[in-house]
């Protein structure tokens, strides 16, 4: 921590100087500029932030009466078209700027030592401003402030240094002690000057040391709105924790928040955006997967009426009998639950029950009246359900993460009566998709497995995006959800964790909205998948460790459950059955580095050729990553390759 190495500095010094933006106050960005794009993004003038900043640049080159410029010049020179935007932009700095809680604590310590604090800024905000923005930080007691832009005089330069020296006297310069982030303003121009100085490191830069699989994201941040604030909110968060001293954490809760979070808050507000546009008087968020959307909704968008509504694809195959012929999970899912209740059906399958999905589709139509007559009893019970919590009057929406055969929204179009419009994360590739309503999310042409829109594992947003509820198999007579008796023990699992992680992705909102009020911090879905994709890249041992645990359901009738990223294996599987975990292994995405270890003595080597003059070397070709790759090209026929890693 920053103020135990520097306690023996300011107990030496008299004078404690202290900057202000990126050392005492910082702003919820990876780049200061970024406020300039998000004030045009969120007014929908997109021009706002180049006019903003090649205005402050060209009055900087024309005043050579002084050092520094003020605001108010800088938009005595802008179009008059943002002129306006002068009160928007000091109102956005007040709303924004936060206090940097390891730099509270050090400024509370020289406060507490009774020392001479002082405030010195190169800065174009007026110095009254300041003064409240501090004082609204509870950085109280110090003695003056010097600002640039009011006094004319810079630390750049060194003046402004020499000009608190002069003040202060009789006072020596190397009592003096200067905190702050710049190394040539805040570091290097004082020591010229006499003056002592510590540089600090921004909140982003030790949140990325110690967080490095979230540094690959950072170069991209620099030219990307959503992302620059999601790393600064989840940077600036994990300094109070730092500083508060809390070391551990609820795995789960913290998963919630840094992906479940984002995920939710990004898809969300595209919602708002779609059910505004379309003026959508209520909106049904389809169970499961519309649990923690619609919390976050309600806090995002609370004038427009929600209700969480159970629509699963399994509801649609036994209320409508509306299958995929060639789909034995669906066929099979059919017969098995209309046997049940049914004892002419029961019978009719003692003789030969049909095995294959072409066989079962034409059992269905063959014995289509007994499936009717049990189908419209299930669809009566759900229209009951449906009426109760779904208004006569008015546009409807309804809110899912994926589709490809519109099972909930031909459902519910069924049980009402009307059209809907659907909204959708995306939607997969099928012929008859233009048939419906519908807006997506990420709106391109795609097919199930592209890792551009649908992440590198779509059942790990799913799981995000899930609830705390078993599945389930039906609508009573009285319109409530019958859930299924024989749950999977991954469907237990998951029950227990999940209301931590909703509970930390809708603490994410709120803390958006402690910063941002209601404004929008643009987190489109590309960004999103980039952002989930990292996680999934560069997994913590800790992810994996955790990731055990976890199933996800293949089949609608969720008896088939393998594993979501890492597979737990038993010692006696590596020792009785070599060539089976490692397939196993082969089939997930993360390893643990005891199956990392496995792989490489089970295959330690993998050689490629095209006679001598083209020969490929992978060592250790099962690990998951390419660690090291050299290539030597001879000619254009003659290459040698040697790979330590994935091949």
């Amino acid at each position: 921590m920053l103020l135990d190495k520097i306690k023996q500095k300011i107990n030496k010094a008299e004078i404690v100087s202290f900057d202000i933006f990126d050392t005492l106050l910082v702003r919820p960005y990876c780049k200061p500029a970024d406020l300039f794009e998000h004030i045009g993004r969120v007014k929908n003038m997109p021009f706002f932030a180049i006019s903003r900043q090649a205005t402050e640049h060209e009055t900087r080159m024309e005043t050579t009466n002084k050092e520094d410029i003020t605001l108010d010049e800088i938009y005595q020179n802008i179009d008059d078209v943002f002129k306006p935007f002068r009160k928007i932009e000091t109102d956005w700095e007040e709303m924004v700027l936060r206090a940097n809680p390891e730099l509270k604590q050090v400024y509370d310590y020289a406060l507490s030592q009774n020392k001479k604090i002082i405030i010195a800024s190169d800065m174009y905000l007026p110095t009254e401003f300041l003064v409240e923005i501090l004082k609204k930080n509870r950085f109280d007691g110090w003695e003056k402030i010097y600002i640039s832009g009011d006094i004319g005089l810079t630390k750049a330069s060194g003046n402004l240094f020499k000009k608190i020296i002069e003040e202060f006297a009789p006072i020596p310069a190397e009592k003096i002690l200067h905190i702050g982030d710049n190394r040539h303003s805040d570091y290097i121009m004082p020591k010229k000057s006499g003056i002592k100085s510590i540089l600090c490191q921004s909140i982003i830069s030790l949140f990325l040391a110690e967080n490095k699989n979230l540094s690959f994201l950072y170069d991209e941040a620099k030219y990307n709105l959503g992302l620059s604030v999601l790393l600064s909110v989840l940077a600036y968060r994990w300094q109070i924790k730092r500083c508060n001293g809390q070391k551990t954490s609820d795995y789960w809760k913290e998963l919630g928040y840094l992906y479940a979070g984002p995920l939710a808050y990004g898809y969300c507000r595209f919602i708002e955006d779609v059910a505004k546009e379309q003026k959508l008087d209520f909106l049904g968020f389809i169970a499961r997967d519309g649990y923690t959307l619609q919390k976050v909704f309600n806090r995002l968008c609370p004038e427009i009426k929600t209700a969480y509504v159970y629509a699963p694809r399994f509801l649609n195959l036994v209320c409508r009998l509306d299958y995929s012929r060639g789909n034995k999970d669906q066929t099979g899912a059919i017969i098995e639950y209309f046997s049940k209740n049914n004892k002419n059906i029961r019978k009719l399958l003692n003789d030969r029950a049909p095995q294959k999905a072409k066989e079962q589709h034409l059992f269905i139509q063959k014995n289509k009246n007994l499936f009717i007559a049990d189908a419209q009893k299930n669809m009566e019970n759900y229209k009951r359900y449906i009426n109760s919590i779904i208004p006569d009057s008015g546009k409807i929406g309804i809110i899912d993460t994926i589709t490809g055969e519109f099972s909930a929204q031909k459902l519910l179009e069924a049980a009402l009566g009307k059209n809907i419009h659907g909204i959708y994360w995306s939607v997969l590739l099928q012929a008859f998709q233009q048939l419906y309503d519908r807006s997506c999310f990420i709106n391109k042409k795609t097919y199930q497995h592209d890792a551009s829109v649908y992440t590198k594992n779509w059942n790990f947003i799913e799981f995000l995006l899930t609830s705390p509820e078993y599945p389930i198999k039906n609508m009573d007579s009285n319109g409530k959800p019958v859930y299924t008796d024989t749950p999977d023990e991954a469907e237990k699992y998951r029950a227990r964790i999940y209301p931590d992680i909703s509970e930390g992705a809708v603490q994410f909102t709120k803390d958006i909205q402690t910063v941002f009020g209601n404004n929008d911090i643009f987190l489109d879905g590309k960004t999103l998948v980039k952002y989930i994709n990292n996680f999934i890249d560069y997994p913590q041992p800790l992810d994996i460790q955790k990731m055990l645990e976890i199933k996800f359901g293949l089949d609608s009738n969720h008896l088939n459950y393998v594993p979501l990223f890492a597979d737990k294996i038993p010692l006696k599987e590596y020792l009785c059955h070599p060539k089976q975990t490692m397939k196993r292994i082969k089939r997930v995405i993360w390893q643990t580095p005891a199956q990392s270890l496995f792989t490489c003595f089970m295959k330690p080597l993998s050689i490629r050729t095209k006679g001598i003059k083209q020969i490929e070397i992978s060592c250790f070709p099962c690990l998951a990553k390419q660690y090291f790759t050299a290539v030597l090209n001879i000619s254009s026929t003659c290459r040698y390759k040697f790979i330590i890693g994935h091949k």
